[in-house]
């Protein structure tokens, strides 16, 4: 079996058993693989086994608390996207800033999270395809930005008064 043909494996990460069987049940209906963990030490473990297309992370796990949890998982395994799931609304912008993909407020709209995972996934795959090239144009604007500062120094200098 070919990575195409498996279908998505996604790892739902909350601690809040009936929440984690509630994405489940609705996810396989969608045709998605799923794995729970309740803790992030149980998480990180899953993914260093592999073949995690897509995690939903809830930020209040046992051993973690808050961005902490999609700190880590960014730091551990970047390439796999993150979907936050929370119920506190000032932890989305955050949340986001931290590393996350997407974020869907608690208890989320069930009709949306299959269309919300593909779109995660492939988003992802967006930004480390151009991240590169992001990147580079960083560096070029901040060499540029550095070319243009000598540039108004070096004029200011030779248009000094008493200068001929």
């Amino acid at each position: 079996m070919t990575d195409e043909d498996r279908p998505t494996k996604i790892l739902i990460v909350d601690d809040d058993t009936g929440t984690a069987d509630s994405l489940r049940l609705l996810l396989g209906e969608h045709e998605f693989a799923t794995e729970t963990a309740g803790a992030l030490s149980t998480a990180a473990a899953r993914l260093r086994e592999g073949a995690v297309d897509c995690v939903i992370l809830d930020l209040t796990l046992p051993d973690a608390h808050d961005l902490e949890a999609v700190r880590a998982l960014q730091a551990l395994h970047p390439e796999v996207p993150l979907i936050v799931h929370t119920g506190f609304p000032d932890l989305v912008v955050p949340s986001v800033q931290a590393g996350a993909v997407d974020v869907v407020l608690k208890p989320g709209v069930p009709e949306e999270w299959e269309h919300r995972i593909r779109k995660a996934i492939e988003l992802h795959k967006v930004r480390r395809k151009y991240q590169p090239i992001m990147d580079a144009m960083v560096s070029a604007k901040a060499i540029a930005d550095a070319m243009v500062q000598d540039s108004v120094t070096a004029d200011s200098w030779i248009r000094r008064p008493g200068r001929t």
